[in-house]
């Protein structure tokens, strides 16, 4: 039974690293691709959305956010590469508990036991 629930909690870690993998895809997708215009008023203040406005400059805001966003993505594949490995651990571990078949080795090969029949 104790082998039962390691199986179930390492089922439970594969798929946490899956949804975190998928998670910081798409953040990471959202992050680097995604960049409101932030515009001014009247008096200069700016309104709108701030999300992504790190400096002054547009074209540098673009390169950080590109970074970040890069970033979320390779956390993202190492979170997959955790998930798989753990998923080929189980694997492995699930194939080596099942009965194995017997297998029996004849002390005639196929030509000597066809010839015996004939006789």
């Amino acid at each position: 039974m104790k082998a039962q629930g390691a199986k179930d909690s390492l089922s439970a870690v594969i798929w946490i690293f899956y949804l975190i993998a998928l998670g910081c895809i798409v953040f990471g997708i959202v992050t680097a691709y995604y960049y409101p215009d932030q515009q001014k008023d009247l008096l200069g203040n700016p309104t709108g959305s701030i999300f992504n406005h790190v400096v002054g400059g547009d074209a540098y805001n673009y390169i950080i956010m590109g970074l970040r966003g890069l970033v979320w993505i390779v956390i993202g594949f190492i979170s997959a590469i955790i998930g798989s490995t753990c998923a080929i651990i189980r694997g492995v571990h699930k194939s080596d508990t099942k009965p194995k078949k017997e297998i029996t080795i004849q002390d005639t090969t196929p030509i000597e036991q066809e010839k015996a029949a004939e006789q």
